[in-house]
């Protein structure tokens, strides 16, 4: 149920404990929503960029599946409507004094779904709902507790009246929980990477290298790790990747038109699983 504006939390359970069960591991179906998590080598890679551009490719894609899914005039039985095209959950770690979040420090995470909040011009949200998501929500969760927040964020999109077809979830915080049926990895060439970013490209099958978004000047030279011997070369996350599973993005991709969406959009089912070590 709802509980003040936009948070979705169950009321009987006090907010200093897990708030829903993690999902067994041994279970073959934790969400009967298809998945595909945008992971990247830092907050200014182009994630949300790489999300804005596959929303319509994929809304493209979907269409076309359920169209010749439809069954025939006469071909007997009802018609079942089709989902609701593509859904964003865009997923955030709180840490205190680092972001100035729509976030109650007394929780341990909140689930934003109102219009007041996702439709703040500016905000991520806000882009991926122009870009044309079905439906956008925002997870905002302490680290301790990011799978509790992923596993209610995940039922709460299940549970819409039409749910939808695919569910790109935005954030590396998200890919150890939200056991996605794909992932890749945007790489901002010159980004600096640490052993995290390294851990999230192991969990991705496919490499998106993004030259088609300058970094932000306020953003040039950001610095995830002090320590120099924990540094992360872009070769090794490279490495990571089989030629055949590395897309680079040129500038002139930045068009929504552009044929690289489209493509990458047919291509995920075959290549954003990640490999089986």
């Amino acid at each position: 149920e709802y509980r003040g504006v936009g948070c979705w939390q169950p009321v009987s359970l006090s907010p200093c404990l897990p708030i829903s069960p993690i999902p067994d591991p041994r279970s073959p179906t934790p969400h009967p929503v298809r998945v595909l998590v945008i992971a990247g080598s830092g907050s200014n890679c182009g994630k949300t960029f790489v999300a804005e551009r596959l929303i319509p490719a994929l809304d493209r894609a979907h269409r076309r599946e359920a169209e010749q899914a439809r069954p025939r005039p006469g071909g007997g039985g009802p018609i079942t409507p089709p989902p609701a095209g593509v859904a964003v959950l865009k997923v955030t770690p709180w840490r205190p004094g680092k972001h100035a979040l729509p976030f109650d420090a007394a929780l341990p995470f909140q689930l934003h779904t109102a219009p007041e909040i996702i439709r703040t011009p500016g905000k991520d949200t806000a882009r991926l709902l122009a870009a044309g998501a079905a439906e956008v929500a925002w997870l905002i969760a302490r680290e301790e507790r990011m799978a509790a927040g992923v596993a209610d964020a995940l039922a709460w999109f299940s549970a819409r009246p039409t749910p939808p077809a695919l569910l790109v979830v935005e954030g590396n915080s998200a890919l150890p929980h939200a056991r996605p049926d794909a992932a890749l990895f945007v790489l901002r060439p010159g980004a600096a990477l640490a052993p995290k970013h390294l851990a999230a490209a192991a969990g991705c099958g496919l490499l998106v290298v993004n030259h088609g978004v300058p970094a932000s000047p306020a953003r040039v030279g950001d610095v995830y790790t002090t320590d120099p011997l924990s540094a992360v070369t872009e070769a090794e996350v490279c490495g990571r990747f089989p030629p055949e599973r590395r897309i680079d993005l040129p500038p002139g991709a930045a068009a929504p038109d552009s044929p690289v969406w489209l493509a990458l959009a047919d291509g995920l089912p075959r290549l954003a699983l990640a490999p089986e070590e």
